[in-house]
């Protein structure tokens, strides 16, 4: 019983993956735990029936919730996997809470950077912690007003170590000679003409890993074959183009058709497109102050991970 709705499902799917159940089911029914009959619920107080569903759409999944097309896809929006992320990490589901964290970071790759410290820290991720944390120190934008909502005493260490940065580290982006070379997905334009609209910027996932894309998904290539890679038109082959999660082509036999009708693009092939490669940012994990400040934190939520939870 979660809220006022009874759920009715197995109890051995629990006690398989949640040493909390598990030791539960053990108790005898005398202390409150039961859950033989419908008579005799277990009822577990404080959650939300909302998160409770969303789990059990991962926990036992039908036909109508896995088959996607000619796919098997487990299509939950991101609220839902918050919920399941929420309910596994408070009862030890080690397996179902990797992979709603890796499920939230395709569906959301843009989440800011002060939200994503915020989820960390609620769900105790320790990759999210890092790449807000990092991604903070890196903006030249945000405020102290911005960082209130991290409390005065972490937003105090961010702009303390933003502070403590040099120009360089801060500022010091630029272009690598040679590869890999990174650009987005929606940079991808024709190689052909002079139009600056995208060929691919709708392409939903990498067809090789499934990894999910948006217009601002970073791809990557290792040769270059015209221009300067410091200019907004860099020329690479068409089937030099790589995954950056899988290092495969994440467009297979696709095609794709100029919008100035030059014809279609054949993404296996050695035909020329045009990009934007972005510069290399210096990597500012490496910064002291973020070890001092952060890294014992980082370390915790990463070895809770590391021993199931």
């Amino acid at each position: 019983m979660v809220e006022d709705e009874l759920f009715g499902v197995g109890r051995d799917e629990f006690a398989a993956i949640s040493d909390v159940f598990a030791g539960m089911y053990l108790l005898p029914s005398n202390e409150g735990v039961d859950g033989r009959d419908e008579s005799h619920p277990i009822t577990l107080e404080g959650y939300l029936k909302a998160d409770f569903s969303s789990l059990l759409k991962v926990m036992y999944p039908t036909s109508r919730s896995l088959i996607y097309g000619n796919e098997l896809k487990l299509d939950l929006d991101t609220d839902e996997w918050m919920g399941v992320l929420k309910l596994s990490t408070i009862w030890n589901m080690s397996s179902i809470r990797q992979y709603a964290i890796s499920r939230i970071s395709q569906i959301e790759p843009s989440i800011p950077d002060i939200e994503k410290i915020r989820l960390a820290r609620t769900h105790r991720v320790g990759r999210w912690l890092e790449e807000g944390v990092n991604g903070l120190i890196a903006s030249s934008t945000v405020t102290l007003s911005q960082l209130e909502p991290l409390g005065w005493k972490t937003a105090a260490i961010i702009c303390h170590i933003r502070e403590s940065s040099s120009n360089k580290a801060r500022t010091g982006a630029a272009f690598s000679a040679t590869g890999p070379h990174r650009f987005r997905l929606d940079s991808i334009r024709c190689g052909y003409c002079k139009t600056t609209a995208s060929l691919v910027e709708q392409h939903p996932q990498c067809n090789n890993c499934r990894l999910a894309f948006h217009k601002a998904s970073i791809l990557t290539c290792q040769n270059i074959v015209g221009g300067s890679v410091d200019t907004d038109d860099t020329w690479i082959h068409a089937s030099h183009i790589q995954c950056l999660d899988c290092l495969v082509s994440p467009f297979g036999g696709s095609s794709f058709s100029c919008t100035s009708g030059c014809g279609s693009f054949h993404m296996n092939s050695a035909q020329k497109i045009r990009v934007t490669v972005e510069p290399v940012i210096p990597e500012l994990n490496s910064h002291p102050l973020v070890e001092e400040y952060f890294g014992e934190e980082i370390k915790e939520y990463k070895l809770h991970d590391a021993q199931g939870l």
